[in-house]
């Protein structure tokens, strides 16, 4: 049966977005080449 969960509704998960990278993946090579400041 469908409904709300009161349990579940009141939780709340934080997470690291550079835990979900993988320390070898090609966007953290050009995240430390490349400067982004022009962006803000």
């Amino acid at each position: 049966m469908m409904g709300i969960d009161r349990e579940k509704q009141n939780q709340v998960l934080f997470v690291n977005l550079d835990d979900l990278v993988p320390r070898d993946h090609v966007l953290r090579l050009i995240r430390s080449r490349v400067d982004f400041t022009f962006i803000y």
